[in-house]
């Protein structure tokens, strides 16, 4: 089981990704997403303008965070903006080591900066995701399980949610990760919220498998064609989830 030190030392001794990788935000959004754009289950619908500035401040807040988090992981002091976040990874047992080391994958030619891994006390590696909301708790949690209207699913058939594409990310920064480390990697998503911070436990068997990372070119357009098969239950609810009835 590695120290702080001995993680720092593998991490730094990562091989850099290949030429022309692709970063997992951009694959994950061309890729697993087919190029829809994502828009949130919102339950009350903003104006246009007011949800512009809505993200656009988040994305400002979100990067002071990781800014916060990489200082927090240096010196171990946490300040305003990382307070509550440091707190959950503590009543965890959770150290952090290193932030933003990047991992890939070859084949894919993709590629994700980690936000953190950390060290437990009982020597697992955890890599963490750092993410930030405007919602406050309560509207976190009640949203994060619904799909994206219209286009519902994946294209590797899973369902296309906040909490599923999180733990994805988790998922390929552990898939990563195993190709230089052979001991035991957990995952772990932090929710930022104005109002305080939870923690999700990732299913790395579940979403570190590399099905769940097809390449661009094995991925089936609607005019691909290709044979219809009925008892194919994911593929039917790949076709429904694009608004399509299912075929008998």
């Amino acid at each position: 089981m590695p120290s702080k030190q001995e993680l720092c030392e593998l991490l730094a001794g990562i091989p850099r990704p290949p030429p022309n990788s692709t970063g997992f935000t951009t694959y994950l959004r061309n890729v697993l997403m087919r190029g829809v754009r994502y828009r949130p289950p919102a339950v009350v619908r903003t104006p246009s303008r007011r949800r512009r500035a809505t993200a656009q401040r988040g994305l400002v807040l979100g990067r002071r965070l990781d800014t916060a988090f990489r200082n927090f992981a240096e010196t171990g002091i946490a300040g305003s903006l990382t307070g509550i976040v440091s707190s959950v990874l503590r009543r965890r047992g959770i150290t952090v080591a290193s932030t933003q080391p990047v991992v890939h994958d070859a084949v894919l030619r993709v590629k994700t900066a980690i936000d953190g891994v950390g060290v437990y006390t009982a020597g697992t590696v955890w890599v963490i995701e750092l993410k930030n909301t405007q919602h406050t708790l309560s509207e976190h949690r009640s949203l994060y399980d619904l799909p994206c209207p219209g286009n519902e699913y994946l294209c590797n058939g899973l369902r296309n949610t906040e909490r599923v594409r999180h733990a994805l990310q988790v998922g390929f920064g552990v898939h990563g990760l195993r190709k230089v480390y052979s001991g035991t990697i957990r995952g772990l998503v932090v929710v930022n919220c104005p109002d305080g911070a939870v923690g999700y436990s990732v299913d790395c068997a579940e979403y570190a498998s590399p099905r769940h990372f097809p390449r661009a070119s094995h991925i089936v357009g609607l005019q691909s064609g290709g044979t219809w098969d009925p008892l194919n239950a994911k593929l039917r609810r790949l076709v429904v989830g694009l608004g399509f009835p299912p075929a008998s």
